[in-house]
């Protein structure tokens, strides 16, 4: 099989290390997309030069170079504005489960053994001929997640590539093709992953939860011990509720915030994980809103006007068939109409008993559903009780 990566840059390289002596082979995903049917977004070389003879071929023909990371053979050559990474041929020995030491080689299927999955593990020569050494087109045609060689071995070089291997899983991946001497495996070292990084489990898993199969790989990585490992707080008897919400939205923010009890635990999830301000808002909304299934529409626009975000509640109201609450906060927030300065001129005094006449003229707005208007709110300000209340 050649392969035929539809990008001119790609067969300029390849062709320029080679007519140099030097072996640069596209290598993993983009080998891998391409089979697929799919437009790579980029492009990694494998190469049997070490990094400075890389450097100093691409410096030769007028390439841009940057030393992107020497320690493990990684440099990056730059044409049309474009980085492609150019990796040197390694092994990888003493892997804790995060690092590895780096030896160079010259061998290209020794370099795919160290890979994480057979598809990944390819690579296309400057001909464009594939070199498949582990199966990964078989895989691919099945819809088959597979470690290269010993799963054991895998998985306990990078406990990462657990969640990988679920998020490949839901790209592609087909149940009734599952490795399960990779599964296995997985159950087996599930507790490894306590010694990544929260960024790197949050990083893989946000893609398995904004994945359109992602309720069945959470099932899977319940199952096998993964999500109590991460302390996922994910459960069997939440599926039904998740996949709900799974059609109306895909931000994994507000997916993984469905699956909390309350917006304090959300929050404490989040900050624990070190998730951005911005995630950490909409897991925390979603939350508040999926338990607070009794509150009317009214009480969902005042919590709008209030700063609620409306993006992440609207998808939790849509999926829990409270399609009236998510209508009233998709319509633009109502503007308080009074201002301070509208007190001081009808001669209120500035200071702390102005604050809290503003205060009650607001929650008198919202009981009247907004339709108190500024000249209703002066005349009142004195007389706050007689305002009619609808409640919330």
């Amino acid at each position: 099989m050649r392969i035929d990566f539809g990008n001119p840059n790609v067969w300029k390289l390849t062709s320029l290390y080679a007519r140099e002596g030097v072996e640069a082979r596209p290598v993993g995903g983009a080998v891998r997309d391409r089979i697929l049917g799919l437009q790579p977004k980029d492009f990694d070389f494998a190469v049997d030069a070490l990094p400075d003879e890389v450097m100093a071929i691409a410096d030769r023909h007028g390439l841009r170079v940057i030393p992107t990371g020497l320690k493990h053979g990684t440099v990056t050559v730059v044409v049309d504005g474009e980085g492609y990474e150019f990796t040197t041929l390694r092994t990888d020995s003493n892997a804790d489960g995060r690092w590895a030491d780096v030896s160079f080689i010259k061998d290209f299927r020794l370099d795919a053994a160290r890979r994480d999955f057979t598809f990944n593990a390819m690579s296309a020569d400057h001909t464009g001929l594939l070199h498949d050494y582990f199966g990964g087109v078989s895989d691919l045609q099945k819809g088959r997640v597979s470690f290269v060689g010993n799963p054991d071995q895998r998985v306990q070089e990078d406990y990462l590539r657990i969640l990988r291997l679920f998020r490949f899983r839901a790209r592609f991946g087909n149940t009734d093709f599952d490795d399960m001497n990779s599964l296995l495996a997985i159950k087996r070292h599930a507790g490894g992953l306590a010694r990544i990084s929260v960024e790197r489990i949050w990083k893989e898993t946000s893609q398995i939860l904004a994945s359109s199969r992602a309720a069945i790989q959470l099932v899977s990585m319940e199952t096998l011990g993964v999500t109590e490992a991460i302390g996922l707080p994910f459960t069997v008897s939440k599926v039904g509720q998740f996949s709900k919400l799974r059609q109306h939205t895909s931000d994994p923010a507000i997916l993984l915030g469905s699956l909390f009890d309350d917006d304090l635990s959300a929050d404490n999830f989040s900050s624990a994980w070190k998730l951005s301000n911005t995630d950490r808002q909409r897991v925390a909304t979603a939350a508040a809103v999926m338990a607070d299934i009794t509150r009317s529409p009214h009480y969902w626009r005042c919590k709008q006007v209030d700063g609620l975000d409306a993006g992440a509640a609207i998808p939790v109201l849509k999926a829990t068939n409270r399609v009236e609450a998510a209508e009233a906060i998709a319509q633009d927030v109502p503007v308080f109409p009074l201002l301070p300065r509208d007190l001081l001129a009808v001669g209120h005094k500035p200071g702390p008993d102005l604050g809290d006449q503003l205060k009650r003229l607001v929650k008198a707005w919202k009981d009247s559903e907004f339709a108190l208007s500024k000249s209703d709110l002066i005349e009142m300000s004195d007389d706050i009780d007689e305002v009619p209340r609808h409640g919330l």
